[in-house]
């Protein structure tokens, strides 16, 4: 009878675990959805960057002030992009591992492509890359306006 009680009990910690962590799998996969939607923090940051190298330009902001805040601002954005890409892995590598619970390794190569067997440690995604190369133009171009200024 004991074993019995102690069985119904694994079970239902089983069945509370596989549903936490299905609950747990889409929670991270809206978590990644979010930090995609970050892009357009970036997009608003750089405008303004662009806004005051216009200023600058236009000789209606100082180019030395104008230049730090365009470097303070255009930098924001690349440690948005940056914070952006290490949850995109973070939330990855826990995916991954939720993954490991409910598919078994004959699934790899069918269900799942063969190359996701693996997470890297540190890497950009290329939409993130291209953000980051983004940014760094911004830099470059806020730096050049005020040499040319």
């Amino acid at each position: 009878m004991l074993n019995a009680a102690s069985d119904l009990g694994k079970r239902r910690m089983s069945e509370k675990r596989d549903d936490f962590l299905i609950s747990w799998y889409q929670t991270l996969w809206s978590n990644i959805d979010r930090s995609f939607s970050s892009i357009w923090q970036t997009v608003a940051l750089l405008g303004s960057t662009v806004a005051i190298t216009y200023g600058v330009i236009s000789d209606n902001v100082p180019p030395f002030e104008g230049t730090i805040v365009s470097l303070v601002v255009a930098y924001w954005a690349v440690f948005i992009v940056i914070d952006g890409n290490m949850w995109y892995l973070r939330n990855l590598a826990f995916i991954s591992n939720v993954e490991k619970e409910f598919l078994s390794t004959e699934d790899y190569g069918k269900i799942i492509p063969t190359k996701y067997k693996s997470i890297r440690s540190f890497g950009f995604i290329d939409f993130y890359r291209i953000n980051l190369f983004i940014c760094f133009f911004g830099i470059l171009a806020s730096l050049y306006v005020y040499v040319v200024t």
